[in-house]
């Protein structure tokens, strides 16, 4: 969200170019390293952690954030700064109170897939420009809150959903942002939808309470029956289930007729 924290090894809080430093008890790091080529340098950083930056892990709020590792001179601020390492925010785990966290080096973004390439899957995200499906509909959102019964965990949970009926799987696939209790404003994706019982892909960060609302929408397995038949959309489909596949080499020619492969 454009914020920033800063975080220092030593023993005093002090402010640099206009931000504030605190420092992080139990600070650890592993060495920094450079190498030749396109191989990832990451260093992993370990220490303690503050009620409240526990909380921020649990929420996703240092996700893939922008990191810059650099010593100055504390005695004298305007000597200004090293540089000795930029990156991005990796993995971070947590375990008795202590948080380890992967910084990952700039070559990351070299991983980032740019383009697209022929697959038998629609490569579209449900509901952009390209998609063109009006998500604003009862049919494909609704709001719905947490069921007492069964008992509700970050996991799965059962829900009363506003308007419908829905069919068992029209969720899945589909994403869930809460709106009310402690994990307001964390979305998730929905693994699973079958009668009223939500699954997700990942757990989220703290309890799920029973009667937590929240904002659900509808999912979509990306196939081209998916898109026909649910959707009715065929027409912005942006797979291609038609292209040969490897095993089509393995097709004797036929003699007449017309042969499909794909999905």
């Amino acid at each position: 969200n454009g914020q920033k924290f800063g975080y220092t090894s030593h023993t005093r809080d002090f402010t640099f170019e206009t931000v504030a430093y605190q420092p992080l008890l139990g600070f650890a790091a592993s060495a920094l390293k450079a190498t030749e080529g396109f191989s990832l340098d990451n260093i992993t950083v370990n220490a303690f952690l503050a009620s409240q930056d526990e909380k921020n892990i649990y929420a996703g709020v240092y996700d893939n954030a922008k990191v810059t590792v650099f010593i100055i001179n504390y005695l004298d601020l305007t000597m200004g700064k090293i540089i000795e390492k930029s990156g991005f925010l990796g993995e971070v785990t947590r375990s008795e109170g202590q948080f380890s966290a992967e910084i990952n080096g700039l070559t990351i973004l070299l991983n980032t897939k740019i383009g697209r390439v022929y697959g038998i899957a629609c490569d579209a995200r449900l509901g952009d420009a390209r998609c063109k499906v009006n998500l604003a509909t009862a049919q494909f959102t609704t709001t719905g809150t947490v069921a007492a019964s069964p008992v509700p965990t970050r996991s799965e949970f059962g829900v009363s959903l506003v308007g419908g009926p829905f069919v068992s799987g029209w969720f899945t696939e589909g994403h869930i942002t809460f709106t009310s209790g402690e994990n307001t404003g964390q979305k998730r994706d929905l693994r699973r939808h079958v009668g009223s019982i939500f699954t997700m892909f990942l757990p989220l960060p703290f309890p799920v309470a029973s009667g937590n609302t929240f904002t659900v929408v509808v999912g979509c397995t990306k196939d081209l029956n998916t898109c026909v038949n649910k959707f009715d959309n065929v027409v912005n489909f942006r797979g291609f289930p038609y292209i040969p596949t490897n095993e089509d080499v393995f097709f004797s020619p036929l003699t007449s007729g017309l042969l499909i492969t794909g999905s």
